[in-house]
């Protein structure tokens, strides 16, 4: 685990070593800490996290359950981030999420792949006192 937080208003903690979870799996373990995905409310928040934080393949609250092909956080704003070439690419008629990986050239970067792959790293958002 990771953590980082921000004038304690914002804890975002990186989860990884828990075992494979898919995006549901993950989301309750975050639900179950008092937060939720990490989700970005503006472009600059997503900017901040960016700067500081290198993740590799971890859930994030990213989805696109309401329209096929529009990604919106969790928390309603919709993604305006960097997505990987070719992304999104919906190749599976299944519900959607998003996830984060990193490289050198694009920084964090989304991809989307379906709600129950497994992947072994997450990020949750804690705000205000939540341990």
């Amino acid at each position: 685990m990771r953590r980082a937080c921000s004038g304690c208003a914002r804890c975002y903690v990186w989860e990884r070593g828990e075992g494979n979870q898919n995006f549901f799996e993950a989301r309750g373990r975050c639900v179950a800490r008092g937060g939720d995905l990490v989700s970005f409310e503006t472009a600059a928040e997503q900017a901040a996290f960016d700067a500081l934080h290198f993740v590799d393949d971890a859930w994030v609250g990213l989805e696109d359950f309401e329209q096929d092909l529009t990604y919106d956080w969790l928390g309603g704003p919709v993604f305006a981030g960097v997505w990987a070439p070719s992304q999104p690419d919906n190749t599976e008629n299944k519900p959607r999420c998003g996830y984060l990986a990193w490289d050198g050239a694009l920084a964090n970067h989304a991809l989307d792949t379906a709600c129950d792959d497994d992947f072994t790293e997450y990020v949750c958002e804690l705000r205000g006192d939540n341990p």
